[in-house]
């Protein structure tokens, strides 16, 4: 059957032949291998994964291939708060670990979506195929004000070896509401003359305190600190002589 050619063989870049060319291997320009011929060791059954070949060889009773695989890149969904930016990092790899370099090859609908520069927010990114830059892959989001739902947007990334790119991925953002807040301790500093608030929540998210003499009017006093994850603080330094003092949480 050596001679029995593939009749979807084409484009071949290379040829070898083995076992005293009683079979042989075939390397088309598109990177897959084809073989036919004698088969008693199987040595012309190409693995179905194999893919991105450059070179191959025959022996006496097998065949040799050594290509690049193509990197992938995974699904993600990631979760944040109203009128709260998140960061979150691409996921993919590379089977030969060659490093990789990510790109976004659709934009969200809803939001905006930035390069990561030390952690904040750096150029947008309006355009498709826009390369990210940041080395740990990683983006910042930023829903519209007021703006949230779960899926509340989604773009697709891909990564690129040098040599390959991958299939396409999508990130999924879902947008919501942080935990309602609970209060912990109050401690009044009568040095300082005012209160340190203690309250637990959602990490990374955003709290707001608000204060009244009367239950009736209030006032914010801005957001509270996230002192260890989960955890956050706010110091009320404007307390005066009221007869009485109430405080709140809002999110954000």
């Amino acid at each position: 059957g050596q001679t029995n050619v593939p009749v979807n063989l084409t484009n071949v870049l290379a040829i070898s032949s083995g076992g005293q060319s009683l079979f042989n291997l075939a390397l088309s320009a598109n990177g897959t291998v084809q073989g036919w011929g004698n088969n008693s060791s199987g040595q012309t059954n190409v693995p179905a994964t194999l893919t991105n070949v450059t070179a191959i060889a025959a022996g006496s009773s097998f065949g040799l291939a050594i290509g690049s695989q193509a990197p992938f890149v995974n699904n993600i969904t990631a979760s944040g708060f109203l009128n709260h930016d998140l960061a979150f990092a691409l996921s993919g790899g590379d089977p030969d670990g060659n490093p990789l370099s990510f790109y976004v090859t659709s934009l969200p609908a809803a939001g905006v979506l930035y390069q990561s520069s030390n952690g904040s927010c750096g150029p947008a990114i309006t355009t498709p195929n826009t390369l990210v830059t940041d080395p740990s892959a990683q983006l910042i989001f930023a829903p519209a004000n007021g703006g949230g739902g779960s899926p509340y947007a989604s773009f697709s990334f891909m990564a690129n070896d040098t040599i390959y790119n991958s299939a396409t991925a999508q990130a999924t953002i879902n947008v919501g509401l942080p935990a309602v807040p609970q209060f912990g301790n109050v401690l009044w500093d009568s040095a300082n003359e005012n209160f340190t608030l203690d309250f637990s929540g959602s990490s990374n998210a955003t709290y707001s305190l608000w204060s009244s003499t009367n239950l009736f009017n209030w006032t914010d006093l801005g957001t509270a600190t996230e002192a260890e994850p989960g955890l956050y603080q706010f110091i009320d330094s404007s307390v005066t002589n009221s007869p009485q003092c109430f405080y709140r949480l809002s999110a954000p």
